[in-house]
């Protein structure tokens, strides 16, 4: 999950590291999606939480994030044999022109690493 530094500063969460959870104590009310009704007011009697109204071209997106990333993980198990060591060296002592196409050979400096290397 990706926040933005601008995101973080304006919602201010409290976030703890040793048990992995974010809470949302010090959001700005305009941020409040839910509302705490009394009682009295409800026709049930009891308290609930609503939903505030969401306007049209407003969009609500809820999702399991937990759930989300055990979906999308994957589990390599591997190892390397003599022989896949013995490919790697070889493509090691190649050239460029003997490991790149013959039509890319013009965008050499694109793929010399001192030019990768270095910011634009």
């Amino acid at each position: 999950l990706f926040i933005g530094h601008e995101w973080l500063q304006f919602h201010n969460p409290s976030v703890d590291w040793t048990t992995s959870t974010i809470t949302m104590d010090h959001c700005p009310h305009i941020c409040k999606l839910m509302q705490e009704h009394d009682s009295e007011d409800d026709e049930g009697g009891s308290d609930s939480l609503d939903l505030l109204e969401i306007q049209e071209g407003e969009h609500l997106f809820a999702m399991d994030s937990d759930g989300y990333i055990r979906e999308g993980s994957t589990h390599l198990r591997g190892h390397v044999t003599s022989s896949d060591e013995t490919d790697s060296k070889k493509k090691k002592d190649q050239t460029f022109a003997e490991r790149v196409p013959a039509v890319y050979h013009d965008f050499h400096d694109l793929f010399d690493k001192d030019n990768f290397d270095k910011l634009p």
